[in-house]
C-alpha cells in the first residue's frame, strides 16, 4: 500500500471524509487514496461534533485504508496508531506534544489536531 498513490483534491468541500464515503460508493477508491481540500465548509469531529476551520489554513484530508490484518472488535488499534503516529511527527518540530485520547492532539494547551476515523465492515 503506497499512501498517496491516487490523490484527488477538491478546493472546497463539506468534508473531506463525506467526499470519501461517496467516492467509495461510487467509485471504490484504491488503498492509500488521499482526498483533501483547501476548506471545509462542515468538518465534522467525534460523536458528531463540527470541526471549524480556517480556509487555506489547516490539513484537511482523509486517507482511505483497508487494514484487513485487524479483526472488526480490534478497529481501536487503528485510532491509537494513528494517534501515536502523528505524536511522534509532531513531536519532532514541537515540545510538549499530547494527546487527548482518543482523537485529539495538543502542543502545550492548543489543540492543533482532531482525528475523525470512519469505520465500514466487509465480509467476515
Amino acid at each position: 500500500m503506497d499512501i498517496g498513490s491516487k490523490i484527488i483534491y477538491r478546493e472546497i468541500v463539506s468534508s473531506t471524509n463525506s467526499v470519501a464515503a461517496r467516492l467509495m460508493d461510487t467509485e471504490g477508491l484504491s488503498e492509500g487514496t488521499v482526498i483533501y481540500t483547501s476548506h471545509q465548509t462542515n468538518g465534522r469531529g467525534q460523536g458528531g461534533k463540527e470541526w471549524e476551520s480556517e480556509a487555506g489554513m489547516n490539513l484537511c484530508m482523509s486517507i482511505i485504508l483497508y487494514p484487513a490484518f485487524i479483526l472488526p472488535e480490534h478497529q481501536f488499534q487503528i485510532s491509537k496508531i494513528i494517534s501515536l503516529a502523528l505524536y511522534d511527527f509532531v513531536s519532532l518540530y514541537a515540545d510538549n506534544v499530547s494527546i487527548k485520547w482518543s482523537n485529539d492532539l495538543y502542543v502545550k494547551n492548543d489543540k492543533i489536531a482532531g482525528i475523525l476515523i470512519e469505520h465500514s465492515l466487509s465480509g467476515n
